[in-house]
């Protein structure tokens, strides 16, 4: 414990240091739940309901045939089009399918709506890699509570495709 609260920044390489500050020790629970006025972390939350907090960026583009008619799923949905990816990519991180699935413009950022268009979402010195499509969001609702964090996508592992819990509702 004393050597976490003594670390004060990291170094990478050619990267300058990152700094870092220990906001605190416990379980998940000591720290997840929507109540951030006593510290607690919508992204750690226990949820049925999940918006997006950063943009997702889908994996794969959307398929076609050579006629250029849209290759659909069972569902109906297009394949590869940002809403089956999502659905794709929510099983292979331990989530079962939401019963309820919704584009949502943007995230609140302070007190104004920021639509996913306004985020940078290409990785800087990588070549100019970047998502199969344009940035989107969503909210998901599932049949019974799910853990989070929720975070799928390209770069979600670099903070894009992060989802929070909002208050339950009743289906």
């Amino acid at each position: 414990m004393q050597a976490l609260e003594d670390l004060r920044e990291i170094w990478g390489g050619k990267d300058p240091a990152v700094r870092l500050l220990l906001q605190g020790l416990g379980s998940r629970e000591n720290f997840c739940g929507p109540d951030t006025e006593r510290g607690r972390c919508q992204l750690l939350a226990k949820s049925r309901t999940w918006v997006s907090r950063t943009p997702f960026l889908p994996t794969r583009h959307p398929k076609v045939t050579r006629a250029g008619v849209p290759k659909c799923d069972a569902r109906g949905l297009q394949i590869g089009c940002p809403e089956h990816d999502l659905l794709r990519l929510l099983e292979p991180a331990g989530f079962s399918a939401p019963v309820v699935l919704e584009p949502v413009a943007g995230t609140i950022l302070g007190d104004r709506m920021v639509p996913w268009a306004s985020f940078a979402c290409r990785r800087s010195g990588d070549e100019g890699r970047q998502a199969a499509g344009a940035a989107r969001g969503f909210r998901m609702e599932f049949a019974e509570e799910v853990q989070g964090p929720v975070a799928v996508g390209y770069a979600s592992h670099f903070g894009m495709g992060g989802f929070v819990g909002e208050k339950n509702k009743v289906l």
